[in-house]
């Protein structure tokens, strides 16, 4: 059972349900923030509109971990929250609604707050898209799931992922296999999940060009 892969298509109406049978989706203290912006809910939303034309559309592929007591994604956190996030505002009754414990990191919590208002004025903006949305999101848009039970090789196929919107950078696997193997207190797991970010700024804004330059190559400025 350990090294088993089990790789299934599911309804989000079924991953994001309350009521299913499955264990609950966890985000682990490993994962980096959420960091989905307009550019990336509205380009999710639009895609849902103009493949609602065909009887399903596949969002995507995500990567979940059993251990037994919830499933840990691993990878698609992006897509999973935003989808939770379209989802409960189409919604009447958000009680149907899978309950996902949101990490409380400063840029998670931003990016949930302001994609929530991306959603709320795209559908003000377009009642048409609404419309078809509400129809055909739940019902017919699917993800093909990888559900793992051991957890190095999850990681594996998170070091390799390399899905739309965000690719992995180095110090985001080195972050997440540090994070998974560190204890204590939740405020200490956010403290070094804090770290970790300041980290990637360091090697991503400062010694990535320092290096650059030292090789007289030429030196751009990184929009991270």
């Amino acid at each position: 059972m350990e090294n088993e892969v089990k790789t299934y298509l599911k309804p989000l109406k079924e991953l994001l349900a309350s009521n299913s049978d499955e264990l609950p989706l966890n985000i682990p203290d490993y994962q980096r923030p959420y960091t989905w912006k307009a550019k990336n809910v509205i380009q999710l939303l639009d895609d849902v509109v103009r493949f609602s034309i065909y009887p399903e559309y596949r969002v995507g592929t995500i990567i979940l971990h059993d251990n037994g007591n919830t499933l840990d994604i691993v990878d698609g956190q992006q897509r999973i929250i935003t989808s939770l996030l379209i989802a409960k505002y189409l919604t009447e009754k958000q009680d149907g609604l899978v309950s996902i414990n949101i990490p409380r990191h400063k840029k998670t919590i931003e990016n949930v707050v302001n994609n929530s208002k991306v959603i709320s004025d795209y559908f003000d903006r377009n009642k048409k898209n609404q419309e078809i949305i509400d129809e055909y999101f739940l019902s017919s848009c699917t993800v093909q799931v990888l559900r793992l039970y051991n957890l190095d090789e999850a990681f594996q196929l998170f070091d390799s992922s390399n899905n739309r919107g965000k690719e992995l950078h180095p110090t985001d696997l080195l972050k997440a296999f540090h994070l998974r193997e560190l204890k204590g207190s939740e405020d200490r797991k956010l403290e070094m999940v804090e770290l970790w970010e300041n980290i990637q700024t360091l090697f991503s804004e400062y010694l990535f060009r320092i290096k650059q330059w030292s090789k007289n190559f030429k030196v751009y400025k990184l929009n991270i």
